[in-house]
């Protein structure tokens, strides 16, 4: 039987390697297919340099000899982190012989790779959609006019609110915004089936409590609102226009 103990041949990131996305793959590959029974956590670990071991689950891939690592949460922006890779065995029982480590000390098997830098992030609309600009009076949300608004809000901040004004059309035509507009986001407590709807003109609605992002890639936490009016039963047909505000908070 083969006697030659596995090694790590590679791993992605490489080592050393710089601006990685922090939603990358990350994969440790060995020179032969490993013991499933020896693919864990406490073996094949990824850390945080300077601080600790990323919570995360591993799985074999390509016949057990990869290992896909998949942190819990997210890496950090501008953050080091290095490969542990200790105690595995190939399927003939063969156990690694000594420690794979990247933390760049002396003797180590290569250096941390480092995450893109998120630099400055500050609330703003980075686009917005009309998906349905025709409305049919008395038709409700799903009938009425709609926009998707594409946000970058500072990763710190968790809770959303928007306000918007009357809509004003010609003459003394008025879309009111108390009651007639509703807000949601995929990314946040409140989708589709549980909108926001607001309450006063040019006031702040409910709070939606942000917990995804749509582009985890992007720096700041990437959020889509989907706006909805319900153009009230004998509005006249013609152009209308509304002011609208948004703020975020921790």
């Amino acid at each position: 039987l083969p006697t030659t103990p596995p090694a790590v041949s590679a791993t992605l990131p490489a080592s050393g390697a710089t601006n990685v996305a922090v939603a990358t793959p990350i994969v440790v590959t060995f020179t032969e297919p490993l013991d499933s029974t020896t693919i864990t956590s406490s073996n094949i670990q990824l850390w945080q340099a300077g601080g600790s071991q990323v919570p995360a689950t591993v799985a074999p891939a390509e016949g057990n000899q990869e290992v896909q690592i998949t942190p819990n949460a997210p890496l950090q922006y501008g953050t080091s982190y290095y490969f542990v890779v200790n105690d595995v065995r190939d399927s003939y029982g063969n156990q690694m012989t000594a420690k794979y480590l990247s933390d760049g000390s002396e003797g180590s098997n290569g250096s941390p790779f480092t995450t893109v830098s998120q630099g400055a992030v500050v609330l703003s609309v980075t686009g917005i959609a009309a998906t349905q600009s025709y409305a049919e009076a008395g038709g409700g949300f799903d009938n009425g006019w709609q926009w998707t608004f594409n946000v970058t809000v500072p990763s710190s901040q968790t809770k959303l609110q928007m306000e918007f004004s009357d809509f004003i059309g010609s003459g003394t035509s008025t879309v009111p915004a108390a009651n007639d507009v509703e807000y949601y986001s995929p990314q946040s407590d409140h989708d589709s089936g549980n909108p926001a709807v607001i309450t006063d003109a040019n006031a702040f609605g409910p709070v939606i409590n942000l917990t995804g992002d749509a582009d985890p890639n992007t720096p700041g936490t990437q959020v889509q609102i989907v706006v909805k009016v319900a153009v009230p039963t004998g509005t006249p047909g013609g152009s209308y226009s509304a002011s609208y505000g948004i703020q975020t908070n921790p």
